[in-house]
């Protein structure tokens, strides 16, 4: 019968020879595993809590609506105030104006309808129709929302493409003379976007240490 003995922190038989030890690599797989989960979550959430909002989204510098599978190009701007153009909050009140081109070519062919609603303070009451646009093809492409928005508020715009069950519907929330800073978004994403890197260096550091190991014991 062999009979194990500890000599200097390894396990040997009496004829000297290791007693069979798990695979380092074999061990402690959980932990790389779930930080390589961790870090497509973050990669995946990070931009989306960035520049979400609703239907609109920004891309490459350029805001997009997307209306079911088609593309429009959208911007924001109000000539009585600013210059500066604005993709989803609407900094000001007073007259604005909305410009919508068509990025996919069958939407020249489609109707369209355009909505704005504001948004009711309690569930129990419909959101208001403020604004509604005749539905109607647009065939060079392109339309405007010139609208003078008095109150502060929240607001829900409504974009249909088509008629009946086959419609393409977008909707986006938007602020309106409401100073809703972007600021805990944006430093949510970058707490991701860090410990994202942090997880993936870590990952790589533990993998290669580990390998280390598993060399040096098969050495001896």
């Amino acid at each position: 019968m062999i009979v194990a003995t500890v000599f200097h922190g390894r396990a040997k038989n009496r004829a000297g020879s290791a007693a069979p030890r798990m695979p380092t690599s074999a061990r402690g797989q959980g932990a790389p595993r779930r930080a390589r989960y961790w870090l497509l979550a973050a990669l995946l959430i990070a931009p989306s809590a960035a520049f979400a909002h609703g239907a609109v989204s920004m891309e490459k510098d350029l805001c997009k609506l997307m209306v079911g599978p088609y593309l429009m190009h959208f911007t924001g701007y109000q000539p009585e105030s600013t210059q500066n153009e604005f993709c989803e909050d609407i900094p000001n009140l007073g007259r604005t104006i909305i410009a919508l081109d068509f990025i996919d070519a069958p939407l020249r062919d489609m109707a369209i309808e355009v909505q704005i609603l504001r948004q009711s303070s309690n569930s129990s009451t419909p959101d208001a129709l403020v604004y509604s646009a005749p539905v109607k093809k647009y065939p060079n492409g392109s339309l405007s929302i010139d609208y003078p928005f008095n109150e502060p508020g929240n607001f829900i715009g409504v974009v249909r493409a088509g008629a009946g069950a086959n419609a393409a519907v977008a909707q986006f929330p938007f602020s309106v003379g409401q100073s809703r800073s972007r600021l805990p978004l944006l430093l949510g994403a970058v707490v991701l976007g860090v410990g994202a890197i942090g997880a993936f260096l870590w990952v790589n550091k533990s993998k290669s240490r580990k390998d280390g190991r598993s060399a040096r014991e098969i050495e001896s």
